[in-house]
């Protein structure tokens, strides 16, 4: 779109009609493709959202996975005092 000054106008008023309704059907179709790149965008977005969250569910799974193949592999590790070891964590430090 030029710019146009004051002097450069039209006087006639179709002609300023025309002059009026080019200068509309340009913004529309601006807007129109603006309407279009802010549709792609959010399609994409909602594609990488969906990406990431399978990526999510996956590791959550992978871990969970990998949890029950170690309790199999090495069984639970429970690793509780005996009432001497807590008598011994108890017990004051000699001093010195």
């Amino acid at each position: 779109m030029k710019s146009t000054a004051p002097d450069d106008l039209p006087t006639h008023p179709d002609a300023l009609r025309e002059m009026v309704l080019r200068l509309l059907r340009e913004r529309e179709e601006k807007d129109a493709e603006h309407a279009r790149q802010l549709a792609e965008q959010q399609r994409l977005l909602n594609q990488k959202d969906w990406c990431l969250t399978l990526r999510d569910e996956t590791i959550a799974r992978l871990e969970m996975t990998i949890a029950k193949l170690k309790r199999w592999r090495f069984g639970r590790r429970l690793e509780k005092l005996s009432p001497d070891q807590i008598l011994f964590l108890l017990a004051p430090l000699p001093q010195r």
